[in-house]
């Protein structure tokens, strides 16, 4: 009998180790595809996308991949980034929810972080525009503020992040732990889902009647509005914006 359970927790083991790397289907990866090219800075289309990370948490390993792709094309509009990397940060948030597999989106993000934090390095110091390359910094900073609130990695780590990001602006601005208020609320053994905790506020919603102050809402040059094709959007098909 000792040998059957022992057999039994071997073979549960198993299946959580198989199920961590499962694929998601052709129609899955699909849809997850159309949503982030969809995305944009409205927080329902970027809660929408965290919902499907968790449902599919199971396929978590795949699912960063597709992330980490997407944010990796120099060509995507900045807009777009950014809301790219809140959806990461919503997922980041939400790892610790009571769902199946959830906690695998930390440990997952942790081994692509470095090379996303590179490829926004690469698209900020391209930007030319003052007001542009500002808006930009302010709110990726503002990201690794509220994951240093939230001890999601080590502090060093964030940090080596924030240095990747800023490059030789480092060396003159260091992250800082946001202060207590911007933290998500005391999470409790059953966790509700938190969207957009954080790391987004009024000001960054497109759709929340504040075109006006959003700075990022209106880098989407007329082109990417009116829907013409950016070549190699996460898988060479065009765009489509809202």
């Amino acid at each position: 009998r000792r040998d059957r359970d022992r057999g039994s927790r071997d073979s549960r083991r198993d299946r959580r180790k198989r199920g961590s790397s499962r694929r998601l289907r052709s129609r899955e990866r699909d849809e997850f595809e159309d949503r982030l090219r969809g995305l944009s800075l409205n927080k329902t289309k970027i809660a929408y996308g965290m919902g499907f990370a968790l449902d599919h948490a199971e396929e978590a390993k795949e699912i960063v991949e597709i992330i980490t792709e997407s944010l990796s094309l120099d060509e995507t509009p900045i807009p777009k980034k950014v809301a790219r990397l809140f959806l990461v940060s919503d997922i980041l948030y939400n790892s610790t929810a009571p769902v199946r597999n959830a906690s695998a989106y930390r440990t997952e993000f942790r081994d692509k972080l470095p090379k996303i934090f590179e490829c926004l390095h690469r698209t900020y110091k391209s930007i030319e525009g003052r007001i542009t390359a500002n808006a930009m910094r302010e709110r990726v900073t503002k990201v690794l503020r509220v994951w240093q609130v939230w001890s999601l990695y080590p502090e060093s780590f964030v940090n080596g992040l924030e240095t990747t990001f800023l490059g030789k602006e480092a060396q003159q601005k260091i992250v800082e732990p946001a202060p207590a208020p911007a933290a998500p609320a005391v999470q409790q053994p059953q966790k509700q889902l938190n969207l957009l905790g954080g790391a987004y506020d009024s000001d960054d919603d497109e759709a929340g009647g504040n075109a006006g102050k959003n700075k990022l809402a209106g880098l989407i040059s007329t082109e990417d509005i009116d829907g013409a094709p950016i070549d190699g959007d996460i898988d060479g098909e065009p765009l489509d914006v809202d």
